[in-house]
């Protein structure tokens, strides 16, 4: 058998779940309702709504970052630029996130003073 007629491994196979379960791992928990759906679609695996939604939502980190990993499945050569374009979501969402509850807390202490 050729490489290019090889049947990938089980590992290979299930190599893209093991990305995408390292990436969602690390993402925050969603505080917007569209990022709530885009997880939920995410995890059904329902790709077209996911892009749609992150098409509906240029500016929110967390679905872009669940845009990228729709394609790992497909394992393409691209593979190191769609985790580097996610990676880089989810740090953004992070920071989205940490601001969204700062502005909370701000608020808060503020009403305080």
């Amino acid at each position: 058998m050729t490489a290019a007629t090889a049947t990938p491994t089980s590992a290979q196979q299930d190599l893209p779940s093991q990305i995408i379960a390292q990436l969602t791992a690390q993402m925050p928990e969603p505080w917007l309702e569209h990022q709530k759906v885009c997880q939920q679609r995410f995890s059904e695996q329902d790709w077209k709504q996911v892009r749609h939604i992150a098409a509906e939502n240029l500016d929110d980190p967390l679905c872009k970052a669940y845009s990228y990993m729709c394609s790992i499945p497909k394992m393409p050569p691209t593979l190191a630029v769609l985790l580097s374009e996610a990676a880089r979501a989810i740090a953004d969402a992070h920071r989205d996130a940490a601001i969204v509850r700062l502005n909370r807390i701000n608020g808060e202490l503020l009403k305080a003073a």
